[in-house]
């Protein structure tokens, strides 16, 4: 036995200790952070679709985690009541059950509250190939959330909240894009991810920007989705489905333009909401 407590062995010793005790500190820590972390990027996503659910930021910031929550939950005391469906992007119907439980189980989700559509986004046979050109991937998922967003008070539904995404110039942009109950008018657009050049690309957080997307038609004049949602410069005032484009960030600007399309497209929720639609009008036939 070594009594020289200056000895290199008994240096060895000691470091070797240290680095154990502190790589199960680290480990420990890491561990006990992981669920904090994933709870913050759920509260940071639904914060995102109170945005575009007709809530303002100044209200948004107020709200505490447990107020958050209650608009999600199904007995919440909130007035307003944001209900969570996931449904299959190929028809435009709810996500039948087999189907879905598959997919949980590939993004090792429990339910549906923690069902990460991105996790299964590379899994072949739960996605959908498309063309590169049109919003810069080349496949998404086949199974996406829906959020409705419900007035219980006056017992209607006030508007959809869909999950959308496409590439910028430097990233891939992930947001939510809200629509009226009637699928006729954009409601507001919000962006929780992205890395887009601050000051340039980085503007499609301003809220001034944002602002513009209230309103503004998502069909043209003969029915059809609007060429364009950006448009370079100034949108001309007889255009009701654009809105500016954002200063020097004209690929930025693009690709925004093109998500929106696409999402709104058939290839998107375009097959929901006509689905929608359809039952909604053959509700009041029968009404």
């Amino acid at each position: 036995m070594d009594n020289n407590k200056d000895s290199i062995s008994n240096t060895f010793q000691v470091a070797g200790a240290l680095c154990i005790i502190c790589s199960l500190l680290v480990s420990i820590t890491a561990v006990g952070l992981r669920e904090t972390q994933k709870n913050n990027v759920v509260l940071d996503k639904k914060k995102n679709i109170l945005l575009v659910s007709g809530f303002s930021a100044e209200e948004v910031a107020k709200m505490d985690p447990a107020q958050i929550e209650s608009y999600f939950a199904e007995d919440g005391d909130e007035i307003i009541q944001i209900e969570d469906t996931v449904i299959d992007l190929s028809t435009g119907e709810t996500a039948a059950e087999g189907e879905l439980e598959q997919a949980l189980v590939k993004a090792k989700a429990e339910d549906m509250a923690t069902f990460d559509q991105e996790k299964i986004s590379k899994a072949e046979e739960l996605s959908i190939d498309l063309d590169v050109n049109k919003i810069g991937l080349k496949s998404h998922e086949k199974f996406s959330h829906v959020y409705i967003v419900r007035n219980k008070k006056k017992g209607m539904i006030t508007r959809y909240v869909f999950p959308v995404k496409g590439k910028g110039l430097w990233s891939t942009l992930f947001g939510y894009l809200a629509v009226d109950a009637a699928f006729q008018k954009i409601e507001g657009l919000t962006f929780y991810s992205h890395a887009e050049t601050p000051g340039l690309g980085g503007e499609v957080d301003n809220p001034k920007w944002k602002k513009l997307w209230e309103g503004r038609l998502i069909y043209s004049a003969d029915g059809s989705l609007a060429d364009k949602y950006v448009v370079k410069g100034s949108v001309p005032s007889d255009n009701r489905n654009a809105v500016d484009g954002l200063s020097g960030a004209t690929i930025t600007s693009v690709g925004v333009s093109n998500l929106v399309k696409y999402w709104l497209s058939d290839e998107g929720f375009g097959k929901y909401m006509e689905n929608e639609k359809n039952k909604s009008s053959n509700s009041n036939s029968n009404g």
